[in-house]
């Protein structure tokens, strides 16, 4: 049986996942130069990334007193952040921070719209 809190968890994951699926990154090539400090000398590699830009993401959720961010807690989705908060790590969409930043946007924007305070993060790596 599946009590509110998990149906609220079960809902924005959905969201997220919608939003994840939703995004084709931008890819990126990476080149190496002969001389790193000047952009005009002579390409030595390249790497093509068709999943563009790799990063983490997270969702903060506050307080962490709150029945949702403790039952996240409890099991075992979300860490304790900073700031009294709760840290749900996106690990989906690869090592896409684009696809994790549609998912943890989604995901903080509909527990926002169910009355729980939430806002995505994220950094590149």
């Amino acid at each position: 049986m599946v009590d509110a809190t998990e149906e609220i968890y079960l809902t924005v994951h959905k969201a997220g996942l919608k939003a994840l699926r939703a995004v084709t990154p931008t890819p990126m090539t990476v080149v190496e130069r002969e001389n790193p400090f000047d952009e005009t000398s002579e390409i030595v590699d390249a790497e093509y990334i068709p999943e563009g830009l790799c990063g983490f993401t997270w969702v903060v959720i506050r307080p962490a007193s709150s029945k949702f961010a403790r039952w996240l807690l409890k099991k075992g989705l979300a860490s304790r952040g900073e700031g009294g908060g709760v840290k749900i790590w996106i690990g989906g969409g690869g090592q896409s921070v684009e696809r994790k930043k549609a998912y943890a946007k989604a995901f903080a924007e509909v527990l926002n719209a169910n009355g729980i305070d939430a806002f995505a993060e994220s950094r590149l790596d």
